[in-house]
């Protein structure tokens, strides 16, 4: 797809979209193709083709463009006029062998049933990325696959505006080339992008010129047992056509216990490596260990209406800094960290339906164990090819993560940790599914208590009680194989597996097991798990949690 269009063209545009039909004829901005000869041009829309050799020609480079019917129309110095008209098929052959060929209508994207397919084609191409505000530009996130004689990437994506554009590299060439491509002139030059306009039940896309500045403020809050009511606003600025700059600053107040929180967070790109960028924060609030187990919805949900938090808090102020890449599925951070960390304890007890019922006491309540500075360097590498992140059906994630805390580098604590996981998604049959997360770290060295690893209950081993194993050592696995049954309800037949030891008298592994069944929305953004302990002398009772996001 190719387009050049700018603001002196829009009135023109405007008087031309009033005009009926008849006067005029199709107005366009796509080409099917452009070649580029030392002294001419051709130029092919649709059933249209435009031969332009010398002065029309040399009119054509870098100036505003579009197609009316036959008639390629031309802005200069505000006035619109016809450049030339389309030519018969078949036309005589130029000479000689073009200088360049652009083949430009290149990209589909279309709305499926789960979501919006993107094919791009692209003749020599060996890798093929796509990057846009849905995946925050990161190219890592954005690698389309070779399928069907098309480069593809499905996602899903609400309704609303986004944009996007398409990265290559051709066989035996390390240059990245984009879609659209830039235009270069003499004062400059000037980028486009995609434009996705999502619908209800359309979809429609376009080539725009846009300036990639955007300021974004808002007000949040949440709810929970330490700092009861907490309100925070949060202004940011992101500039850059791609991979962009960010700056955000978020100020917030805690109502229960009577303190101001903040976080400023800055982002550069690195220019002369793709996908390379230096960030670092500094900051002032709660921090929540393991909140991979549970959403934020879903946590502010029980707080709000049956007083239930499933998070444990802590109170951290420091600062940190980092590089990362991120290119073709892989991400690769590391950075150093300093933070001192202080205990907090319950503050609230109330909840819309929760009659008498009391929260349980934070799990990092007495400073014993908890309070402390840390200095850390810290490293991840992330290996992602999931086809949707929110609710995967295909793919795997890798992530490892490595800290070294203490030693040379001061602080209260000393110790080295590190954590493996690994996530895969298996469609077997269009009706059923089988997917599974492994899970396992070790800690060498005495760390806080907020760094030990710790499994049971909701997002961990369902049948469990909540945290119940604990230590410097842990191992989890969760198996699930699902079936659909009628529409959209779907039975998930599931096993959890794990331990976690050496801490508190448990000195060995010693695996710990329940299963259980499921029933869920396709999405698996609202289920209803049963789940039954296994292990010897445990009970025949049978554990029920109620979750409105996946549990990996």
């Amino acid at each position: 797809m190719f387009s050049r269009v700018t603001g002196r063209a829009i009135p023109f545009l405007l008087i031309l979209a009033l005009l009926p039909a008849p006067l005029r004829g199709e107005v366009t901005r796509e080409v099917d193709e452009l070649q580029i000869y030392e002294d001419a041009i051709l130029l092919r829309s649709g059933s249209y083709t435009f031969r332009l050799t010398g002065a029309e020609a040399r009119r054509l480079e870098g100036a505003e463009w579009w197609i009316d019917g036959d008639s390629l129309m031309i802005v200069e110095r505000g006035k619109s006029e016809v450049l030339a008209r389309a030519v018969p098929e078949p036309i005589l052959p130029l000479p000689r062998e073009p200088r360049e060929t652009r083949r430009l209508r290149e990209l589909e994207v279309d709305r499926m049933e789960d979501g919006i397919l993107f094919r791009f084609r692209q003749e020599g191409a060996k890798e093929v990325y796509i990057e846009g505000t849905f995946n925050a530009w990161k190219r890592a996130r954005g690698k389309m696959d070779r399928k069907d004689g098309s480069w593809q990437y499905e996602l899903r994506l609400p309704e609303g505006t986004h944009h996007f554009r398409i990265r290559y590299q051709l066989e035996g060439d390390d240059h990245w080339f984009q879609e659209p491509e830039p235009e270069i002139r003499l004062t400059g030059v000037r980028r486009y992008l995609y434009t996705l306009e999502v619908g209800d039940h359309t979809v429609d896309w376009f080539v725009e010129e846009i300036d990639r500045s955007d300021f974004d403020a808002g007000l949040g809050g949440t709810y929970n047992r330490v700092e009861g009511l907490a309100l925070s606003y949060r202004l940011g600025y992101e500039h850059g056509p791609f991979h962009r700059s960010r700056f955000a600053w978020t100020q917030g107040y805690s109502f229960a216990i009577e303190r101001w929180s903040w976080e400023a967070v800055a982002e550069l790109p690195i220019p002369p490596v793709p996908g390379l960028s230096f960030g670092g924060s500094g900051y002032d609030q709660r921090k929540i260990p393991l909140q991979w187990t549970v959403s934020e919805e879903e946590n502010l949900l029980a707080a709000l209406l049956i007083t239930e938090d499933f998070y444990d808090y802590v109170w951290s102020r420091g600062w940190t800094v980092y590089l990362e890449e991120a290119l073709g599925g892989h991400a690769l951070r590391a950075g150093y960290r300093e933070e001192k960390q202080s205990a907090v304890a319950r503050n609230a007890d109330w909840s819309l339906f929760g009659g008498d019922k009391t929260f349980r006491e934070n799990l990092f309540s007495d400073s014993e164990g908890v309070n402390g500075m840390t200095h850390s360097v810290e490293g991840t590498y992330t290996f992602d090819s999931r086809n949707y992140h929110d609710s995967p059906t295909k793919g795997w994630l890798l992530r490892l993560h490595g800290a070294t805390t203490g030693w040379e580098l001061g602080g209260d604590y000393d110790y080295r940790r590190g954590v493996a996981e690994v996530h895969h998604y298996h469609k077997l049959h269009p009706a059923l599914a089988f997917d599974f997360r492994l899970m396992g770290g070790a800690t060498e060295g005495t760390p806080p208590l907020q760094d030990l690893f710790y499994l049971g209950g909701v997002g961990t081993m369902r049948a469990h009680e909540f945290k119940e194993l604990r230590g410097r050592r842990f191992f989890l696995a969760n198996l699930e194989y699902r079936a659909s049954l009628w529409g959209d309800l779907q039975c998930a037949f599931f096993a959890d597996l794990g331990d976690a030891w050496d801490w508190d008298g448990r000195e060995k592994f010693d695996l710990e097991s329940d299963m259980g069944l499921g029933l869920q929305n396709e999405d698996g953004d609202v289920r209803i798990d049963f789940a039954r302990r296994l292990d010897e002398g445990a009970g025949d009772d049978i554990t029920v949690t109620f979750r409105l996001n996946r549990m990996f």
